[in-house]
Protein backbone atom coordinates (compact mmCIF):
# COMPACT_ATOMS: atom_id res chain seq x y z
CA UNK A 1 0.00 0.00 0.00
CA UNK A 2 1.06 3.93 -0.39
CA UNK A 3 1.43 5.35 3.04
CA UNK A 4 3.58 6.92 5.44
CA UNK A 5 7.18 5.74 5.58
CA UNK A 6 9.90 7.00 8.02
CA UNK A 7 12.62 5.89 5.80
CA UNK A 8 12.00 8.49 2.89
CA UNK A 9 13.22 11.08 6.07
CA UNK A 10 16.67 10.81 5.55
CA UNK A 11 17.10 11.22 2.01
CA UNK A 12 13.72 10.72 -0.01
CA UNK A 13 14.36 7.63 -1.03
CA UNK A 14 12.70 3.45 0.40
CA UNK A 15 13.62 0.62 -0.97
CA UNK A 16 10.76 -2.06 -0.67
CA UNK A 17 11.05 -5.66 -1.47
CA UNK A 18 7.35 -6.87 -3.05
CA UNK A 19 6.06 -10.31 -3.27
CA UNK A 20 3.58 -11.05 -5.78
CA UNK A 21 0.65 -13.73 -5.04
CA UNK A 22 -2.07 -14.46 -7.52
CA UNK A 23 -4.62 -17.34 -6.47
CA UNK A 24 -2.36 -20.24 -5.46
CA UNK A 25 1.33 -19.12 -7.42
CA UNK A 26 3.57 -17.30 -5.25
CA UNK A 27 6.61 -14.95 -6.32
CA UNK A 28 9.22 -16.35 -4.12
CA UNK A 29 11.81 -14.20 -5.11
CA UNK A 30 11.07 -10.74 -3.40
CA UNK A 31 11.01 -7.79 -5.91
CA UNK A 32 13.13 -4.82 -5.16
CA UNK A 33 11.85 -1.61 -6.03
CA UNK A 34 12.80 2.05 -5.14
CA UNK A 35 10.36 4.07 -4.13
CA UNK A 36 12.00 8.22 -4.37
CA UNK A 37 10.39 11.82 -2.99
CA UNK A 38 13.26 13.23 -3.72
CA UNK A 39 13.71 15.95 -6.73
CA UNK A 40 10.64 13.98 -7.97
CA UNK A 41 6.95 15.38 -8.21
CA UNK A 42 4.97 14.37 -5.50
CA UNK A 43 2.10 11.61 -5.47
CA UNK A 44 0.09 14.90 -4.08
CA UNK A 45 1.12 17.68 -2.10
CA UNK A 46 0.01 17.62 1.83
CA UNK A 47 2.06 20.15 3.22
CA UNK A 48 4.68 23.02 4.28
CA UNK A 49 6.30 23.18 7.39
CA UNK A 50 8.77 26.09 8.73
CA UNK A 51 9.39 25.30 12.25
CA UNK A 52 13.07 26.28 13.85
CA UNK A 53 16.01 24.65 14.16
CA UNK A 54 16.10 24.28 18.03
CA UNK A 55 19.35 22.38 18.77
CA UNK A 56 20.77 24.77 16.15
CA UNK A 57 19.41 28.21 17.65
CA UNK A 58 19.88 26.93 21.40
CA UNK A 59 23.52 25.95 20.73
CA UNK A 60 24.36 30.05 19.50
CA UNK A 61 22.74 31.15 22.10
CA UNK A 62 19.26 32.04 20.76
CA UNK A 63 16.33 32.12 22.64
CA UNK A 64 13.06 33.00 20.55
CA UNK A 65 11.25 34.92 19.82
CA UNK A 66 14.45 37.45 20.53
CA UNK A 67 17.41 37.43 18.46
CA UNK A 68 20.09 40.21 18.28
CA UNK A 69 20.78 41.71 14.84
CA UNK A 70 23.54 44.11 13.57
CA UNK A 71 25.85 44.67 11.16
CA UNK A 72 28.66 43.41 13.10
CA UNK A 73 29.20 39.65 12.68
CA UNK A 74 30.43 38.67 15.81
CA UNK A 75 27.55 40.41 17.36
CA UNK A 76 24.58 39.64 15.71
CA UNK A 77 22.93 36.12 15.64
CA UNK A 78 21.43 33.91 12.68
CA UNK A 79 18.36 31.92 13.76
CA UNK A 80 17.91 28.87 11.48
CA UNK A 81 14.50 27.13 10.52
CA UNK A 82 13.97 23.66 8.80
CA UNK A 83 11.71 24.03 5.72
CA UNK A 84 10.09 20.56 5.71
CA UNK A 85 7.36 19.39 2.18
CA UNK A 86 4.96 16.84 2.52
CA UNK A 87 3.30 14.73 0.36
CA UNK A 88 -0.48 13.42 1.60
CA UNK A 89 0.47 10.54 3.62
CA UNK A 90 3.01 12.92 5.34
CA UNK A 91 6.31 11.46 3.77
CA UNK A 92 9.17 14.37 3.10
CA UNK A 93 9.47 15.11 -0.64
CA UNK A 94 12.31 17.55 -2.04
CA UNK A 95 10.97 20.49 -3.89
CA UNK A 96 11.49 24.21 -4.54
CA UNK A 97 9.34 26.35 -2.37
CA UNK A 98 8.74 29.68 -2.77
CA UNK A 99 9.86 32.17 0.43
CA UNK A 100 8.83 35.79 1.55
CA UNK A 101 9.27 37.52 4.89
CA UNK A 102 7.26 41.02 5.77
CA UNK A 103 10.53 43.49 6.53
CA UNK A 104 13.08 45.31 4.91
CA UNK A 105 15.12 45.30 7.72
CA UNK A 106 15.61 41.54 7.78
CA UNK A 107 16.94 38.96 5.68
CA UNK A 108 16.49 34.98 5.24
CA UNK A 109 17.77 32.33 2.75
CA UNK A 110 16.24 32.33 -0.71
CA UNK A 111 13.87 35.48 0.22
CA UNK A 112 11.82 36.61 -3.24
CA UNK A 113 12.77 33.00 -4.47
CA UNK A 114 12.49 29.61 -3.95
CA UNK A 115 14.49 27.12 -2.05
CA UNK A 116 14.51 23.44 -1.64
CA UNK A 117 12.94 21.72 1.11
CA UNK A 118 14.90 19.34 3.29
CA UNK A 119 14.93 16.15 4.95
CA UNK A 120 15.80 15.70 8.47
CA UNK A 121 19.11 16.62 9.68
CA UNK A 122 19.44 19.93 7.99
CA UNK A 123 18.33 23.91 8.45
CA UNK A 124 17.19 24.95 5.24
CA UNK A 125 16.82 28.41 5.78
CA UNK A 126 18.91 31.16 7.47
CA UNK A 127 17.41 34.76 8.97
CA UNK A 128 19.40 37.52 10.17
CA UNK A 129 18.98 41.61 10.47
CA UNK A 130 20.23 44.87 10.24
CA UNK A 131 17.57 47.20 12.43
CA UNK A 132 15.32 46.11 15.33
CA UNK A 133 12.44 44.65 13.55
CA UNK A 134 9.81 41.83 13.48
CA UNK A 135 10.20 39.31 11.33
CA UNK A 136 7.95 36.79 9.99
CA UNK A 137 9.17 34.03 7.22
CA UNK A 138 6.22 32.66 4.94
CA UNK A 139 6.55 29.71 2.95
CA UNK A 140 4.43 28.82 0.11
CA UNK A 141 4.51 25.42 -1.95
CA UNK A 142 2.33 25.20 -5.39
CA UNK A 143 2.11 21.93 -6.53
CA UNK A 144 -0.52 20.23 -8.99
CA UNK A 145 -2.75 17.60 -7.11
CA UNK A 146 -3.51 14.58 -9.57
CA UNK A 147 -5.69 11.84 -10.46
CA UNK A 148 -4.61 8.43 -11.21
CA UNK A 149 -7.03 6.64 -12.92
CA UNK A 150 -7.74 3.58 -15.77
CA UNK A 151 -7.39 4.66 -18.94
CA UNK A 152 -9.85 1.69 -20.21
CA UNK A 153 -11.64 0.21 -18.01
CA UNK A 154 -12.73 -2.58 -20.69
CA UNK A 155 -9.52 -3.63 -20.73
CA UNK A 156 -8.08 -6.34 -18.47
CA UNK A 157 -5.42 -5.05 -16.40
CA UNK A 158 -4.63 -1.00 -14.87
CA UNK A 159 -4.17 1.61 -17.81
CA UNK A 160 -2.67 4.17 -15.66
CA UNK A 161 -3.86 7.95 -16.47
CA UNK A 162 -3.00 10.96 -15.13
CA UNK A 163 -5.23 13.81 -14.89
CA UNK A 164 -4.41 17.08 -13.03
CA UNK A 165 -6.98 18.18 -10.89
CA UNK A 166 -6.56 21.41 -9.61
CA UNK A 167 -3.17 23.25 -8.34
CA UNK A 168 -3.06 23.78 -4.59
CA UNK A 169 -0.78 26.25 -2.88
CA UNK A 170 0.39 25.18 0.72
CA UNK A 171 1.38 27.62 3.06
CA UNK A 172 2.96 28.24 6.39
CA UNK A 173 4.61 31.33 8.30
CA UNK A 174 6.72 31.79 11.65
CA UNK A 175 5.93 33.10 14.71
CA UNK A 176 7.51 36.49 14.77
CA UNK A 177 11.12 37.09 15.02
CA UNK A 178 11.60 39.71 17.55
CA UNK A 179 15.20 41.37 16.10
CA UNK A 180 17.16 44.11 17.97
CA UNK A 181 20.15 45.88 18.37
CA UNK A 182 22.47 45.98 21.56
CA UNK A 183 21.64 48.65 23.91
CA UNK A 184 25.88 49.18 24.37
CA UNK A 185 24.80 52.03 27.09
CA UNK A 186 21.80 49.75 28.60
CA UNK A 187 23.84 46.60 28.63
CA UNK A 188 25.39 45.22 31.92
CA UNK A 189 29.29 44.85 32.54
CA UNK A 190 31.08 43.40 35.10
CA UNK A 191 34.40 42.38 36.19
CA UNK A 192 35.10 39.42 39.18
CA UNK A 193 37.94 37.98 40.76
CA UNK A 194 38.22 34.20 41.31
CA UNK A 195 39.14 33.41 44.11
CA UNK A 196 37.80 36.28 46.01
CA UNK A 197 39.11 37.82 48.80
CA UNK A 198 42.82 38.07 49.90
CA UNK A 199 44.71 35.98 47.57
CA UNK A 200 48.15 33.84 48.35
CA UNK A 201 51.37 34.47 46.74
CA UNK A 202 51.76 32.05 44.03
CA UNK A 203 48.32 30.99 43.78
CA UNK A 204 46.30 31.46 40.48
CA UNK A 205 43.86 34.32 39.98
CA UNK A 206 41.84 34.50 37.29
CA UNK A 207 39.65 37.64 36.18
CA UNK A 208 36.17 37.45 34.24
CA UNK A 209 34.47 40.32 32.54
CA UNK A 210 30.65 39.49 32.01
CA UNK A 211 28.86 41.62 29.36
CA UNK A 212 24.94 41.15 29.31
CA UNK A 213 22.81 43.20 27.00
CA UNK A 214 19.56 45.03 28.02
CA UNK A 215 17.34 41.81 27.99
CA UNK A 216 19.85 40.40 30.20
CA UNK A 217 21.43 37.79 27.06
CA UNK A 218 25.14 37.54 26.63
CA UNK A 219 26.97 39.71 24.40
CA UNK A 220 30.08 37.65 22.15
CA UNK A 221 32.39 39.71 20.17
CA UNK A 222 32.69 42.23 21.78
CA UNK A 223 36.68 43.27 22.59
CA UNK A 224 38.34 43.43 25.93
CA UNK A 225 41.82 44.77 27.08
CA UNK A 226 42.95 43.87 30.55
CA UNK A 227 45.57 45.88 32.12
CA UNK A 228 47.44 44.97 34.86
CA UNK A 229 49.90 47.11 37.43
CA UNK A 230 51.12 45.37 40.10
CA UNK A 231 52.64 43.73 43.09
CA UNK A 232 55.50 45.76 42.25
CA UNK A 233 56.47 47.05 38.85
CA UNK A 234 55.12 44.85 35.60
CA UNK A 235 56.27 47.10 33.38
CA UNK A 236 58.55 44.53 31.37
CA UNK A 237 55.96 41.95 32.71
CA UNK A 238 54.17 40.06 29.06
CA UNK A 239 51.41 39.05 30.93
CA UNK A 240 50.38 42.57 32.36
CA UNK A 241 48.44 43.12 29.31
CA UNK A 242 45.77 40.72 27.30
CA UNK A 243 43.89 41.25 24.57
CA UNK A 244 40.79 38.54 24.26
CA UNK A 245 36.78 38.50 22.60
CA UNK A 246 33.25 37.96 25.02
CA UNK A 247 32.61 34.50 23.63
CA UNK A 248 29.00 32.82 23.58
CA UNK A 249 28.13 33.46 27.05
CA UNK A 250 29.77 37.39 27.35
CA UNK A 251 32.62 36.99 28.53
CA UNK A 252 36.18 37.20 28.57
CA UNK A 253 39.09 35.72 30.84
CA UNK A 254 42.31 37.55 32.03
CA UNK A 255 44.66 34.62 34.01
CA UNK A 256 48.04 35.55 36.31
CA UNK A 257 50.01 34.78 39.42
CA UNK A 258 50.76 37.30 41.97
CA UNK A 259 55.02 36.48 42.61
CA UNK A 260 55.09 38.53 45.54
CA UNK A 261 52.62 40.53 48.63
CA UNK A 262 50.79 43.67 47.39
CA UNK A 263 48.00 45.08 45.72
CA UNK A 264 46.85 43.88 41.72
CA UNK A 265 45.28 46.49 40.14
CA UNK A 266 43.46 44.91 36.94
CA UNK A 267 41.41 47.36 34.43
CA UNK A 268 39.39 46.34 31.74
CA UNK A 269 38.08 47.87 28.23
CA UNK A 270 35.49 46.28 26.77
CA UNK A 271 34.50 47.72 23.73
CA UNK A 272 31.99 47.22 20.52
CA UNK A 273 34.40 49.06 18.42
CA UNK A 274 32.62 52.93 18.79
CA UNK A 275 31.63 52.70 22.10
CA UNK A 276 34.42 51.69 25.26
CA UNK A 277 33.03 50.18 29.15
CA UNK A 278 36.13 50.57 31.40
CA UNK A 279 36.18 48.06 34.75
CA UNK A 280 38.29 48.14 37.60
CA UNK A 281 39.07 45.72 40.00
CA UNK A 282 41.72 45.45 43.25
CA UNK A 283 43.27 41.94 44.31
CA UNK A 284 45.84 41.98 47.30
CA UNK A 285 47.68 39.21 47.63
CA UNK A 286 49.61 37.96 50.71
CA UNK A 287 52.88 36.68 51.53
CA UNK A 288 53.21 33.44 54.02
CA UNK A 289 51.71 34.28 57.43
CA UNK A 290 54.85 35.18 59.25
CA UNK A 291 53.38 36.00 62.83
CA UNK A 292 54.59 33.47 65.88
CA UNK A 293 52.40 32.82 68.80
CA UNK A 294 53.80 32.79 72.03
CA UNK A 295 53.77 29.23 73.58
CA UNK A 296 54.29 28.38 77.50
CA UNK A 297 56.80 25.33 78.40
CA UNK A 298 56.25 23.89 82.29
CA UNK A 299 58.29 21.18 83.31
CA UNK A 300 57.19 19.26 86.98
CA UNK A 301 58.81 15.75 88.78
CA UNK A 302 58.18 14.42 92.39
CA UNK A 303 61.04 13.30 94.87
CA UNK A 304 62.11 9.69 93.64
CA UNK A 305 65.05 9.49 96.29
CA UNK A 306 67.74 7.69 94.97
CA UNK A 307 65.80 6.21 91.56
CA UNK A 308 66.09 8.29 88.30
CA UNK A 309 65.13 11.44 88.27
CA UNK A 310 61.87 11.45 86.01
CA UNK A 311 60.97 15.11 84.34
CA UNK A 312 57.43 15.98 83.00
CA UNK A 313 57.47 18.37 79.90
CA UNK A 314 54.84 19.67 78.40
CA UNK A 315 54.29 23.01 75.90
CA UNK A 316 51.73 24.32 74.03
CA UNK A 317 50.46 22.71 70.63
CA UNK A 318 51.64 25.95 68.57
CA UNK A 319 54.92 24.36 69.39
CA UNK A 320 54.69 20.46 67.74
CA UNK A 321 57.96 20.27 66.11
CA UNK A 322 60.21 22.18 68.09
CA UNK A 323 63.15 20.69 69.25
CA UNK A 324 63.12 20.80 73.56
CA UNK A 325 66.21 20.33 75.14
CA UNK A 326 66.78 19.62 79.09
CA UNK A 327 69.36 21.38 81.16
CA UNK A 328 70.75 21.00 84.69
CA UNK A 329 71.25 23.69 86.00
CA UNK A 330 75.04 23.60 87.76
CA UNK A 331 76.97 25.75 90.67
CA UNK A 332 75.40 28.13 92.91
CA UNK A 333 73.81 31.57 92.57
CA UNK A 334 76.82 33.99 90.41
CA UNK A 335 77.94 30.75 88.97
CA UNK A 336 75.74 29.03 87.81
CA UNK A 337 75.76 27.04 84.22
CA UNK A 338 73.60 24.71 82.83
CA UNK A 339 74.47 21.49 81.25
CA UNK A 340 72.29 19.67 78.78
CA UNK A 341 70.80 16.49 79.62
CA UNK A 342 68.54 15.35 77.26
CA UNK A 343 66.69 16.56 74.34
CA UNK A 344 63.67 15.91 71.97
CA UNK A 345 61.36 16.83 69.22
CA UNK A 346 57.84 18.21 70.97
CA UNK A 347 55.30 15.41 69.26
CA UNK A 348 51.58 16.17 69.01
CA UNK A 349 49.69 17.28 72.15
CA UNK A 350 53.32 18.74 73.43
CA UNK A 351 53.79 16.09 76.20
CA UNK A 352 57.18 14.02 77.30
CA UNK A 353 58.71 12.67 79.88
CA UNK A 354 62.73 12.47 80.37
CA UNK A 355 64.30 10.29 82.57
CA UNK A 356 67.98 11.03 83.81
CA UNK A 357 70.28 9.02 86.19
CA UNK A 358 70.58 10.30 89.88
CA UNK A 359 73.94 11.24 90.54
CA UNK A 360 73.58 12.98 93.73
CA UNK A 361 72.12 10.99 96.20
CA UNK A 362 69.33 12.82 98.19
CA UNK A 363 70.56 16.11 97.16
CA UNK A 364 67.80 18.21 94.75
CA UNK A 365 68.97 18.83 90.92
CA UNK A 366 67.25 21.74 89.35
CA UNK A 367 66.25 21.25 85.59
CA UNK A 368 65.01 23.68 83.41
CA UNK A 369 64.08 23.14 79.38
CA UNK A 370 64.53 25.51 76.22
CA UNK A 371 62.06 25.29 72.65
CA UNK A 372 63.21 26.26 69.52
CA UNK A 373 61.14 28.25 67.59
CA UNK A 374 59.24 27.31 64.40
CA UNK A 375 57.50 28.44 61.81
CA UNK A 376 54.44 29.09 63.81
CA UNK A 377 55.97 29.56 67.51
CA UNK A 378 58.05 31.45 69.25
CA UNK A 379 61.14 29.64 71.22
CA UNK A 380 60.13 29.11 75.13
CA UNK A 381 61.70 28.68 78.07
CA UNK A 382 60.35 26.78 81.09
CA UNK A 383 59.91 26.84 84.77
CA UNK A 384 63.11 25.51 87.23
CA UNK A 385 62.31 22.51 88.74
CA UNK A 386 64.10 21.01 91.37
CA UNK A 387 63.83 17.13 91.80
CA UNK A 388 65.04 14.79 94.56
Amino acid sequence: AIERDSGFDDDGQVTANITATSGTATNTTPLSVLFRTDNVQPLNPGSVEVTPAENANTNNGIDLPDARGGNVVANSQTVRFNLYAKDQFGNLVQDQVNISDNSLDAQVTGEGGTVASQFMGGAALQATATADTDQVITATWNQPSTLYTDANAATPGFQPSIITVANTSETDSTDAINWYLVDFEASTFTLSTDPEGEVAVGAPIVETVTVLDQLGKPVPGLTVRFIRQGPGDTSGDPNAQLTGTTNNKGQAFYAFTGTQPGIARVSAAVTDGTQVETLTDEITIVGPDTTKVPVEALISGEDNGGKKDVVRFQVDDAAEGATVRLFKIIGKRGNRKTKQVRSDIVPEGGSLTFKIADRNGAKKTRYVAKVSETDASEKAKSNTQKIR
